[in-house]
């Protein structure tokens, strides 16, 4: 039986979080911390689990993501910098995306 690719994803993501520390496959950026921006802003999604599954959704050309445990949102970004995080907003961590094939191989 072969799964769709999201679900596949979602499957990885709940097994990486059990088991993994999110810190083995992305770098935190804290000079970004509790900041907000929409410059290179792919998606912003609600509702978010956790910060491995906003993560494990960073594919693509996205090449950082912010999580937002207290509000559980999530925003894809092409790029984070801190010029185009200009608003200050409680909560937000941002990562440097992993490659998705770090999950499937360990």
């Amino acid at each position: 039986m072969e799964l769709p690719c999201t679900v596949m994803i979602i499957i990885v993501a709940s097994l990486v979080k059990i088991c993994t520390p999110l810190n083995s496959y992305y770098s935190a950026i804290p000079e970004l911390d509790n900041k907000i921006g929409t410059s290179h802003l792919l998606k912003e999604t609600s509702a978010s689990s956790s910060s491995v599954f906003c993560g494990a959704m960073c594919m693509n050309n996205c090449n950082c993501f912010g999580y937002n445990p207290l509000q559980k949102r999530c925003r894809l970004h092409v790029m984070c910098n801190t010029e185009d995080m200009p608003t200050s907003e409680t909560g937000w961590q941002y990562y440097t995306a992993g490659n998705l094939s770090l999950f499937l191989s360990h």
